[in-house]
């Protein structure tokens, strides 16, 4: 990035936040304080452009023939018991004790 771009997105930044913290319930420049960091930030790290590459067939198994060998999964069948009330509390409990 040019020197001087960057120094007007940081001023273009300063410039929202100084009005939003003159107000903080204003959403409009909360709103112009967004943009701003989002134009910099784009500006800092520009986006690529991303083309998928080209799919080789190269015998690679396609989503249909997978889901015929694997058939769908319900959540409760992957997790078992952890999604009735007490395997969902006992997990909290760990949770809260820093055990998981």
């Amino acid at each position: 990035m040019v020197q001087g771009a960057r120094e007007w997105h940081d001023r273009q930044v300063a410039e929202a936040a100084d009005a939003w913290l003159a107000d903080a319930r204003d959403a409009a420049a909360y709103g112009r304080l967004v943009e701003a960091v989002q134009r910099r930030r784009e500006s800092l790290e520009p986006v690529p452009d991303v083309r998928m590459p080209e799919v080789q067939a190269d015998g690679a198994m396609t989503v249909d023939e997978l889901a015929d060998q694997r058939p769908p999964s319900t959540l409760g069948d992957v997790v078992g018991g952890a999604l009735d009330a007490d395997g969902a509390r006992a997990a909290l409990d760990r949770l809260r004790r820093g055990l998981a």
